[in-house]
């Protein structure tokens, strides 16, 4: 993704502070084992989760399909590495992808979250969160620790945007 992809803007200052403690360059940075996992299968699975919002609106997931597209998208991804040499990376660098969102809003009501979890054991699970569904958000995160350990578990959106301390300080 470009510049402006919170993904790449996230990975990207991870490495600049791994550089900066010490890493040589991004080869020295610890690879997440999920990532790695996904690597070894040539296909790193990536899921979003929409927590149930009341009253949701349809355009609320708009962010969430723009970051699933960028993630899809290779030539995105290549014009970024690109653009930003001095992270090390090259085009054989980038993973292929697998991105699934769900959205639970949509889900029938007896929905197993953590059968779907333990079944599918993605790479990366992704939990939207607002600060009205924040609680939830931290919910399917302690189910997706439960269902698929070795998944690496990301709580993004306007809460933890606007609380990051809040949200790195109390979860696990």
């Amino acid at each position: 993704p470009g510049a402006s992809s919170p993904i790449v803007s996230g990975i990207s200052k991870k490495i600049a502070g791994e550089i900066s403690n010490g890493a040589s360059s991004p080869a020295d940075v610890e690879v997440n084992p999920a990532l790695a996992a996904g690597a070894l299968r040539n296909k790193a699975k990536i899921l979003f989760v929409v927590p149930i919002v009341p009253n949701v609106l349809v355009a609320r997931m708009c962010g969430i399909s723009l970051l699933a597209s960028s993630i899809s998208n290779r030539a995105f991804i290549a014009t970024f590495i690109q653009r930003h040499p001095e992270l090390g990376f090259s085009e054989s660098d980038i993973p292929d992808t697998e991105v699934l969102i769900l959205d639970l809003n949509l889900a029938p009501e007896d929905f197993d979250l953590e059968k779907y979890l333990a079944e599918l054991q993605p790479d990366v699970i992704g939990v939207s969160a607002l600060s009205i569904v924040y609680k939830e958000a931290k919910e399917i995160a302690a189910i997706a620790k439960r269902a698929s350990p070795s998944s690496l578990r990301v709580i993004g959106g306007y809460h933890p945007s606007i609380y990051p301390e809040e949200v790195v300080t109390k979860s696990d």
